[in-house]
């Protein structure tokens, strides 16, 4: 196990796991203080990317995860800069070389999670990147609420005459949506959290008369509301996830004898590297042989 150590988490590393635990502080982004702590499955790394440091400007460690398993890129696309959760800033006296060394420990450890346990994602893999359920926020305009089967808006604060004070909530099963969308304020305009269902066809609205979409000012409201159309999509594709192996037909997911050997062997080098500690090689091996 290692720990890489930046200026807004610390990445605490192991053979399955990249677990970022963001700080807290009362100065800290209200974005990282709301996320806490998020485990990242090392499968789901595609690539790990260290940008070098020049001059006053510190290196920065990125994990890239595969196509459409990041839930922050697909909620919000317009992301900044400093509200990365993937993204670890280096702090002052820490060298590059560190970074770069532990890029390539989760590197090897996600190539041979890949290799050693293929098969669908599980739906709490999928959940591990996103606070946990029930999940609540409330800004001027009212409140969003998400748990494991469904999403509710409420517009206790919509005065003026218009749908959302006319109907004042919505509730949506999760499995009904195919994600949540988040817009940051720009200018005059609110920041918002739409949640996409997954029937096309909807007629285009106004956010402050749709029904799917819930408005929330700059700072705390606007880091919440992208927590949120995170949390909704990665759950909402957790749900697909489990319905489309409820409907899967039984197939055989039985191993090669020389597969699991050669997967012991691929573990020895981890261990010989200094990547896995002798209890993870044992427990793994042991993992492997019951497959036999």
């Amino acid at each position: 196990m290692y720990e890489l150590r930046g200026r807004d988490a610390v990445w605490t590393i192991d053979t399955d796991t990249v677990t970022i635990e963001f700080h807290a502080g009362r100065r800290s982004d209200p974005f990282y203080r709301g996320l806490g702590r998020l485990s990242v499955p090392v499968a789901f790394i595609e690539a790990v990317q260290v940008q070098p440091g020049q001059r006053r400007d510190p290196w920065v460690a990125r994990l890239r995860l595969a196509p459409g398993l990041d839930p922050f890129a697909s909620a919000g696309a317009a992301l900044s800069p400093d509200r990365q959760p993937f993204a670890l800033v280096g702090e002052g006296g820490t060298d590059e070389l560190v970074a770069r060394f532990h890029a390539d420990a989760i590197m090897q450890a996600a190539e041979f999670a890949r290799d050693s346990s293929p098969g669908p994602i599980s739906e709490s893999a999928i959940t591990s990147l996103v606070p946990a359920v029930p999940f609540h926020v409330q800004t001027w305009e009212g409140t969003a609420s998400c748990d494991s089967t469904s999403v509710t808006l409420t517009w206790p604060g919509a005065r003026i005459p218009s749908p959302k004070q006319l109907h004042q909530r919505k509730e949506i099963a999760l499995a009904d949506l195919a994600r949540a969308e988040w817009v940051p304020r720009d200018g005059d305009t609110d920041a918002i959290l739409r949640l996409v269902p997954r029937e096309p066809g909807r007629e285009a609205l106004s956010p402050r008369n749709d029904l799917h979409c819930l408005l929330g000012r700059a700072g705390e409201e606007e880091a919440r509301l992208l927590l949120m159309a995170a949390t909704i999509t990665a759950h909402a594709r957790a749900a697909e996830q489990a319905n489309r192996q409820d409907t899967a037909p039984a197939s055989a997911t039985s191993v090669a004898p020389s597969e699991i050997y050669d997967r012991i062997r691929e573990l020895g080098k981890l261990r010989a590297d200094g990547i896995l500690t002798d209890a993870e090689f044992s427990a793994k091996k042991k993992e492997l042989l019951e497959r036999l």
